[in-house]
């Protein structure tokens, strides 16, 4: 017969609230990864749309009579859209990453012609205003009627296409022909592991605590190492850490023991 102060088990509150934690982690994680997608997927819309439009100019160019106007307007409203999927999406710092001149050498080549480095200068420079959103209706009529800088409305696809993964990618700066090996400490390859194992989530440090067997302060010092090294980037506040494309191949080479003294076991905190 069971004593009548005998207390059915039940779940340790310290244990629920841990799996309810990393419940909610998760849910936040698949969150982001959705918005992720979804930005990305209108970015490419945005692209196609404007390809769309820029294809439908030029093969009206051909007919007579020919008025340009009615199809400047979408190749406008397309662009628009386009240029803040380049910013939803995070993909403005990798502008900065083209080479130039290997992008115009390989690309220059249109029906026979070579497309004028103006022109090319001049999309580059359509692009920057519309991602700071600049009005372009006006300039992108221009740009039509400038017969010399037309090639601009090409150059967009060009680099847009590339962008978005709808097309060629851009060519990249070069590296230095000898690299210098990095080393970390490991406490910044410990922050670089917890890094990689939240992406595409962005952490603070205090979050990172749960995680490294390493104070606050400590962390941020690593943090700070690894932005001077250009491996993680740490925008507006409360935004959270988060790897750079440096960061993220170097995350990924690293040794699979990498800092593991440092790490908690997963599934626990402190």
């Amino acid at each position: 017969m069971a004593h009548p102060n005998t207390q059915p088990p039940s779940i340790p509150a310290a244990v629920l609230a841990k799996a309810d934690a990393e419940l909610t982690s998760q849910e936040e994680r698949r969150r982001q990864a959705r918005e992720a997608a979804e930005k990305d997927r209108h970015f490419a819309e945005a692209v196609r749309a404007y390809c769309k439009a820029t294809d439908a100019v030029w093969l009206a160019e051909f007919s007579s009579p020919f008025d340009p106007q009615p199809f400047l307007r979408p190749i406008h409203l397309s662009l628009r859209e386009a240029c803040k999927g380049l910013q939803a999406t995070n993909r403005l710092a990798e502008l900065e990453k083209v080479c130039h001149d290997r992008t115009y050498a390989d690309f220059c080549q249109f029906n026979h012609r070579q497309m004028s480095r103006p022109s090319y200068e001049w999309a580059w420079e359509l692009r920057d205003r519309g991602s700071k959103g600049d009005v372009l209706g006006g300039l992108v009529t221009e740009t039509w009627h400038a017969e010399s800088l037309r090639d601009a409305l090409r150059w967009l696809r060009i680099f847009l296409c590339g962008l978005s993964g709808t097309g060629a990618k851009l060519p990249q700066q070069e590296v230095s022909a000898v690299p210098q090996p990095l080393s970390l400490a490991a406490e910044e390859a410990a922050v670089l592991v917890v890094l990689l194992r939240a992406s595409p989530v962005r952490m603070k440090a205090e979050e990172m605590e749960d995680k490294i067997r390493l104070d606050v302060k400590t962390i941020r010092k690593a943090i700070q190492a690894l932005r001077d090294r250009n491996l993680v980037e740490v925008p507006a506040q409360k935004k959270g850490i988060g790897l750079t494309s440096e960061g993220r191949a170097k995350a990924t080479e690293m040794p699979l023991d990498a800092a593991a003294s440092l790490m908690r076991p997963l599934g626990t905190g402190r």
